[in-house]
């Protein structure tokens, strides 16, 4: 009996294959593309990366700055009596601890300030990915890395990115 059904089912397959078929449209895109080579997301790029160089220098600065504390501490560990050691040790661990702070809090503050522009970015993708699936009768639009294989032709990153540009040049850190 189970033979007869699947003998059936392999008929009909083959008899209307336009049943088997789908009408969706799928297409793809590779978002990371879109958020390296459009003008907002090379922008956001550019901006962070200034900033994450400029809080380096300033942590270096004020390393070099505990660098030398600490060898002049130890240079004047003969010289001076054991209980005034202690403190300048102690006020350079306190300098050492305040610096570790300074420097988790700057890349939280570089990584809060990259979520929140590439949340913009996506809301502004997400939008024009919206009227662009309506607008050519898409169904489906896939991540690019969600995809093992389809067609070239299939792929509209270089049209979104167009979209994009034309939408929005750049997005301010927050």
């Amino acid at each position: 009996m189970k033979y007869f059904v699947n003998l059936f089912v392999i008929i009909i397959i083959i008899i209307f294959p336009q049943v088997v078929k789908s009408n969706d449209k799928i297409v793809y895109i590779n978002i990371n593309k879109i958020i390296n080579q459009s003008i907002a997301g090379d922008f956001i790029n550019r901006e962070l990366e200034k900033l994450h160089n400029t809080n380096l220098l300033n942590l270096n600065k004020i390393k070099d700055e505990l660098q030398k504390e600490e060898k002049k501490i130890l240079s004047k560990k003969n010289i001076i009596s054991e209980d005034e050691y202690l403190k300048q040790i102690d006020l350079l661990k306190v300098k050492v601890n305040n610096y570790q702070n300074k420097q988790k809090k700057m890349l939280k503050e570089l990584n809060d300030k990259k979520v929140a522009a590439k949340k913009e970015l996506m809301d502004n993708l997400n939008s024009i990915l919206t009227n662009f699936a309506n607008n050519n009768d898409i169904s489906y639009i896939l991540n690019k890395k969600n995809v093992v294989i389809a067609k070239k032709d299939l792929d509209i990153t270089d049209d979104i990115i167009i979209l994009l540009n034309q939408k929005i040049k750049k997005i301010a850190l927050k």
